[in-house]
């Protein structure tokens, strides 16, 4: 992946003060489970939705690496699903071979009778990645923990496929604005890192290297 759009509302003033005083980095200030990403991966944090509410025990971040470190993995990938409710609930990336445990999944839930799960096929062993992927997300207005409600997730590949999982729904409140969650000049996203609350997603970053495709 090169790139990830992101809906959200507009970030606080409140913590652009923060990250003009030169805060420290979501990887020292922030709650992760299990543990901080390795030093080597870009967090990217300075567009990610969040960063506010990760500095509270409350709200830990997780993260995976799905193409493996250097993009290892991702010429085994073969496809991703998504499970909405129909907020999203997790994703989840398949590959050809066998990867470790967890490896490719994010979010932790369990399911129920009424998710619904919409597969799209990737021919990463075709030299097929995702290059863009665009979720709709809505703030509460003055909501100090920034909760976003994902109800679409449209991904891109290079090869110009697509697929939208979802339906916006219109009666959730807030303002919803359109935000590009940009990666480091040169580098593929191998990795997400998220926050969660009541089993669903409600925050989206992405984790860069610098790989040979």
């Amino acid at each position: 992946m090169v790139s990830m759009a992101i809906m959200e509302d507009k970030v606080p003033s409140s913590f652009q003060e923060q990250a003009a005083g030169g805060s420290s980095s979501l990887r020292h200030s922030a709650f992760w489970y299990p543990r901080a990403p390795d030093p080597g991966l870009d967090l990217n944090d300075d567009c990610f939705t969040a960063t506010e509410s990760s500095n509270a025990k409350y709200q830990p971040l997780c993260w995976t690496v799905f193409g493996g470190r250097n993009g290892s993995y991702l010429r085994n990938l073969t496809g991703l699903s998504v499970t909405c409710s129909p907020l999203i609930r997790g994703i989840a990336f398949h590959y050809a071979v066998h990867t470790p445990e967890k490896t490719g999944t994010v979010g932790k839930f369990r399911a129920r009778p009424n998710d619904s799960v919409t597969y799209f096929s990737i021919d990463g062993p075709g030299g097929e990645i995702v290059d863009t992927i665009e979720v709709f997300v809505q703030c509460s207005g003055g909501d100090a923990m920034r909760m976003v409600y994902n109800e679409d997730i449209l991904v891109s590949t290079n090869r110009k496929r697509c697929f939208h999982v979802g339906k916006h729904e219109s009666h959730l409140y807030g303002q919803i604005s359109k935000r590009l969650i940009a990666v480091s000049p040169g580098s593929t996203i191998t990795g997400l890192y998220w926050s969660q609350h009541l089993g669903r997603i409600i925050a989206l970053g992405a984790i860069s290297e610098i790989v040979g495709i």
